[in-house]
């Protein structure tokens, strides 16, 4: 169900967030952070929107509630992307890592500093495993003792 009206709900939320009154701004982005969750890769063109909006908010907006929710939707955006993240993310990921960073740096609240640590970890496990895949030994036998060779025989 959410895909069939996810551009009405994000366009709702987005405009949400930016209302007068902290407890909706904060309620619409978790509302949010729920749908990208759940979207994926469904986001299509409002990805940047989405960013430049909790971008605008986690620098600018005064209430730590918001700005909790605001990181909150990044962790879950992360964690909904998953191992996908650097592929529909792109040379967004850098200016969202710039951006954590100060905000686990400067920010007075402990829980935003929080899930910002939380969203640096997981943007770090998404490059490691992106720069160093795992890799699997495995030992194939190529010479052998026996010549073991098969042959179809037919019968005419």
């Amino acid at each position: 169900m959410v895909p069939k009206y996810s551009q009405q709900l994000l366009h709702v939320f987005l405009c949400g967030a930016r209302d007068p009154d902290e407890l909706i701004r904060a309620s619409s982005l978790s509302n949010l952070a729920e749908i990208c969750r759940l979207l994926r890769f469904s986001l299509g063109p409002l990805l940047h929107e989405l960013f430049a909006c909790l971008h605008k908010i986690l620098e600018s907006d005064p209430s730590s509630e918001v700005r909790r929710c605001a990181v909150h939707a990044l962790d879950l955006l992360l964690q909904g992307l998953g191992k996908d993240t650097l592929t529909v993310l792109g040379s967004t990921i850098r200016e969202l890592y710039r951006l954590l960073k100060k905000v686990y740096e400067q920010d007075q609240d402990a829980v935003v500093r929080l899930h910002s640590q939380m969203a640096l970890e997981k943007i770090d496990e998404f490059m490691r495993n992106a720069i160093f895949p795992q890799q699997t030994l495995e030992k194939k036998n190529t010479s052998s003792r026996f010549d073991l060779s098969f042959r179809c025989i037919s019968s005419s």
